[in-house]
């Protein structure tokens, strides 16, 4: 039970009371509101994809509450789209050069929105998580899509958290496309995971193929083999001088 206000991501903190789980044929909860407003009652099964009918009893001292559903969202949803992390395409987070090998989307809108994005993470070859399973760290990066990616370009992220689901909110920009890097914490986890967005107006999503995606990383490959032939470089020319400078001192003759 929580307040009524727009909710796609539910904090502990935001739930005023629950129920525990069990197997009996009805659960009770009790509470008291100090002050008046509106409240959303969410049953619930254990575990997901289990099918039943439930009867809603509420009772109250209150004799202008009313209970209602809620009307239908006007938010508009995609997915899930589903994505794998393996082999090349399992960069890791942006402390390795290789983030950028994992899989990319485009996403972009006719008119300015908020976006929210959910990311989960399942096992390799699908299923459901066991209890107890200890989660890979996850999360995803949102940029700007200017034909190169850069972590200058990146405006947002989220997650990058040990958790089954993380989450990222941003503003996306009308006619300016953005990237949406997920990402797995360790580079080179074997997961596969699920793609959610929820948007104030529509938006158009697409992964990019192999041929788009190579020709963004490009930027980013290319400096950071620069960078590691800089340190070579430099090590090299530290080497030769000290080579050079054993050859003097063994050749100087030592003045009396």
């Amino acid at each position: 039970m929580c307040s009524s206000d727009l909710m796609l991501k539910v904090h502990e903190e935001d739930v005023i009371e629950k129920t525990q789980y069990t197997l009996n044929f009805e659960v009770a909860r009790e509470f008291i509101s100090d002050e008046g407003g509106a409240f959303v009652i969410v049953p619930t099964t254990f575990e997901p994809n289990q099918l039943g009918e439930y009867e809603l009893h509420v009772y109250t001292d209150d004799a202008d509450a009313q209970l209602a559903p809620l009307p239908a969202t006007t938010w508009q949803v995609r997915g899930p789209i589903k994505g794998e992390w393996c082999g090349r395409g399992s960069g890791g987070c942006r402390n390795h050069p290789s983030w950028v090998l994992n899989p990319i989307y485009q996403i972009k809108a006719s008119r300015a929105c908020d976006l929210h994005v959910f990311l989960r993470q399942r096992l390799a070859g699908g299923g459901v998580l066991p209890e107890g399973y200890e989660h890979e760290g996850i999360g995803l990066y949102a940029m700007r899509d200017d034909g190169e990616m850069s972590l200058e370009d990146i405006v947002t992220q989220g997650g990058f958290a040990r958790a089954e689901e993380v989450h990222a909110a941003l503003h996306l920009p009308a006619d300016q496309p953005l990237l949406l890097v997920p990402a797995p914490y360790r580079k080179g986890a074997h997961l596969e995971f699920d793609l959610q967005l929820y948007s104030a107006q529509p938006v158009d999503l697409r992964a990019l193929g192999e041929a788009e995606a190579d020709a963004r990383r490009r930027h980013a490959v290319r400096n950071h083999r620069a960078a590691v032939c800089g340190v070579g470089l430099g090590l090299a020319r530290l080497v030769h001088r000290e080579d050079v400078g054993a050859l003097a001192r063994s050749s100087a003759r030592r003045l009396p």
